[in-house]
């Protein structure tokens, strides 16, 4: 089960839990004004097996983001703040916020010396970058430093990458979160001497905020309870604000053992009462049996002949009852297909068995096409009885061709 803060509060352990598993992400830095480097991820913490009783209160202190630096300014961004917990006042657990972006060209990638811990930002003059660099490093990350400035583009440094809880060492209940949510540091900004060329770093994964360029779009505020570093500023922007701290608390009830049911004392077996005669009931007078159900009627008919003429078809079918006999006739290719147009239709009602003619006369345009040759015609015969279901039989037949018309 789980209990979640993504700001400041408590929680009072309930019945059956004698131990927790906490995750605690520290706040991220925020990005350095005027050209900067991205702020750093805060750290991302695992501390399992945290001894608990029923009743007492566990407290998190979630730490804020680092505070952006001034806009216009060379400042550095704002540290992010640890977050912290305690159990019954006493300290649990705790994780330490990432250090703010330096400001003014700071041109190297930001490193730690335990990716779990944090990251710190790009230096101000780590390998010799003056203060009007073109561009900042980006903050390291959770999970690992970031990226110095590439001046071939040129491009902002990218922030470090965050941490996955499931890759940490011992990751206890957490070992199911296996995305990279926590702890990315932010991107670098860029100032490049031409405008339009080159790209501010991109955030680290984990929730850091990409950087700024010259011009617009402006530095990223890092995922909020991400932990992540703000973007650094462009060439006069301030930076983006660091990621919010998150605590997730995670524990198994264990199962109470169950209170024994005592065993009832019998009482004195009673004197069964005696056992009543029964008295015969008569056989029932049966009654008339029902009457069979109606047959389903018969839909099987017979085409005795079905020939083509120059005048449409004709068509002899025996039938076994009353019902409706329906012929419909469209036009085929050569090859047996059936086309689309229509060449004729016809109806009878039958009123009894016996045998029916149906004359499906061909229409205009069908008889427009005999004069240019012989057509197939697939005829549709359908019958459906009186209280029963249709049934469908195809035939083709041909229709001769005939002698054009002339009027003179």
């Amino acid at each position: 089960m789980d209990q979640a803060f993504t700001s400041s509060g408590s929680f009072t352990i309930p019945a059956y839990v004698s131990t927790v598993d906490l995750l605690v992400i520290g706040g991220g830095g925020a990005g350095g004004g005027g050209t900067s480097g991205g702020g750093g991820g805060g750290e991302v913490k695992i501390c399992r097996n945290v001894a608990v009783s029923e009743g007492q209160v566990l407290s998190a202190t979630v730490g804020t983001g680092g505070a952006v630096s001034a806009i216009g300014g060379g400042d550095n961004g704002g540290d992010g703040a640890a977050t912290s917990t305690t159990v019954g006042g006493s300290p649990a657990c705790s994780a330490n916020g990432g250090m703010g972006g330096y400001g003014g060209g700071a041109g190297a990638g930001g490193v730690t010396p335990n990716y779990y811990n944090g990251g710190t930002s790009g230096s101000l003059t780590a390998g010799g970058i003056s203060l009007n660099a073109q561009g900042g490093g980006g903050g390291g990350g959770a999970g690992g430093g970031g990226q110095p400035i590439d001046f071939s583009g040129p491009y902002g440094g990218d922030g470090g990458d965050g941490v996955a809880p499931a890759s940490l060492p011992s990751p206890g209940l957490f070992a199911d979160i296996t995305a990279t949510y926590y702890g990315g540091g932010g991107g670098g900004g860029l100032d490049p001497p031409t405008p339009g060329t080159g790209n501010a770093g991109a955030g680290g994964s984990g929730g850091g905020g990409a950087g700024a360029s010259r011009v617009p779009p402006a530095p990223k505020d890092a995922t909020a309870n991400s932990g992540g570093g703000g973007g650094g500023g462009g060439v006069s922007g301030g930076g983006g604000t660091g990621g919010s701290g998150y605590v997730l608390v995670r524990y198994v009830p264990s199962t109470p053992a169950p209170t024994p049911t005592p065993t009832p004392t019998p009482d004195p077996a009673p004197t069964p009462d005696p056992t009543p005669t029964p008295t015969p009931t008569p056989d029932p007078t049966p009654g008339p049996e029902p009457a069979p159900p109606n047959p389903t009627p018969s839909n099987t008919f017979t085409i005795r002949a079905s020939q083509g003429e120059s005048s449409g078809t004709t068509t002899r079918v025996t039938v076994p009852g009353p019902g409706a006999l329906r012929q419909r006739g469209t036009r085929s290719s050569r090859s047996g297909a059936a086309a689309r147009s229509l060449v004729c239709t016809d109806s009878r009602n039958a009123k009894r068995a016996g045998t029916y003619t149906l004359d499906c006369k061909a229409n205009a345009a069908t008889r427009r096409a005999q004069r240019r040759g012989a057509v197939r015609v697939v005829l549709r015969t359908t019958f459906t009885p009186t209280g029963g279901t249709a049934r469908a039989v195809s035939r083709t037949v041909v229709l001769p061709a005939t002698e054009p018309s002339f009027t003179g």
